[in-house]
């Protein structure tokens, strides 16, 4: 994510500081290791049906109820299909 916000900034896409206070964010943020084995069938099956190259963490999104933050517009706009919730620094 740091690096993403890196590049961005970098391109003058985004704010300055962007990366930093994201950093802040993300320290806050509860993060759950899952073993992804029971995931690649899920993800591959999605991945064929929706002609998208999905990343594990829709699935498991998908399964938690949580939302997703990326910058990908792409990715955004087949989580929003899928109504996986994105994640926004402004929401609870």
């Amino acid at each position: 994510m740091t690096s993403a916000l890196l590049r961005k900034q970098h391109r003058g896409e985004g704010e300055n500081g962007i990366a930093s206070a994201a950093l802040g964010h993300r320290a806050a943020l509860r993060v759950i290791v899952v073993p992804n084995a029971a995931l690649l069938q899920e993800a591959a099956a999605l991945s064929q049906r929706m002609r998208h190259a999905v990343y594990d963490c829709l699935v498991l999104a998908r399964r938690r109820q949580l939302r997703v933050a990326t910058f990908d517009h792409r990715l955004a706009g087949l989580a929003t299909t899928l109504a996986i919730p994105l994640w926004h620094p402004e929401a609870p």
